[in-house]
């Protein structure tokens, strides 16, 4: 079946659930809302490092009016697989996610997607950043897992992007990898946020509140920092890993 004839799954457009009893981690939310003033927010980090979680929880905190944006920007989602790497199969998806918010985003670009000869990619890249552009509002956009995407095809568009960015659009990239733009210019430039691994790890503070909910607040001190500088803030031993399952080897160095 031709790719453009591929029926999409809705469910790649559907952010993760994300539970209710979570460590509040405001230095990140503050971060990523100072971060909407600059076109692109990267997040990079190891797998199990919470970057999923924590964009989803800062995007339930705009949706709320709990972010410093008023009023909070719509927000569309799209995770990302390998076959995504395909253009034409990830730029139906990326209007699709659009289409969450804006009923008939980008609506020439796809007709070119959907023709049976396939226009030159520059005139795909001009007519999307075209329609962004003239969307009726400002949106975020989250790409999921980007780490997946292999080829210069996507990245190329992306990189486009980044040279003529249409102003309603802030996008998100978490990734478990450096993807392959122009960081350094975008850096220099002052348009993109990033929140790495050292930014992800669970300070002292936040190792405290998640043993606090969980019942282990009688921890000494000493053993709280212990742990914290043993792990070096790693969030799945913090969030997901109750301590009476960290292994006795681990156990006996805090006892």
């Amino acid at each position: 079946m031709p790719v453009q004839n591929q029926i999409l799954l809705q469910t790649k457009l559907h952010r993760p659930h994300v539970p209710h009893d979570l460590v509040e981690r405001t230095r990140l939310m503050e971060r990523l809302d100072d971060g909407i003033e600059y076109p692109l927010t990267l997040v990079c980090g190891p797998a199990g490092y919470g970057k999923t979680t924590l964009i989803c929880t800062w995007l339930d905190h705009l949706a709320a009016g709990r972010g410093k944006q008023a009023p909070s920007l719509p927000s569309a989602w799209l995770s990302l697989d390998e076959r995504d790497s395909d253009l034409n199969l990830f730029l139906r998806y990326f209007i699709a996610a659009l289409r969450t918010i804006f009923a008939d985003a980008c609506e020439e670009t796809l007709m070119l997607l959907k023709a049976s000869q396939q226009p030159p990619q520059a005139v795909v890249y001009a007519m999307l950043c075209n329609e962004i552009e003239e969307l009726p509002g400002e949106a975020i956009l989250v790409l999921d897992d980007y780490q997946f995407i292999s080829g210069k095809a996507v990245h190329n568009l992306l990189i486009e992007l980044t040279r003529h960015w249409p102003k309603p659009l802030h996008l998100v990239l978490i990734s478990r990898i450096d993807p392959p733009l122009p960081l350094t210019s975008l850096r220099a430039k002052s348009r993109i946020r990033e929140i790495r691994t050292q930014d992800l790890r669970f300070t002292l503070q936040e190792t405290v509140a998640y043993l606090s909910q969980s019942q282990l607040s009688l921890l000494s001190e000493s053993t709280l920092q212990l742990l914290e500088e043993r792990f070096e803030g790693w969030p799945p031993v913090c969030i997901w890993l109750p301590f009476h399952c960290v292994p006795l080897a681990a156990k006996n160095q805090f006892s």
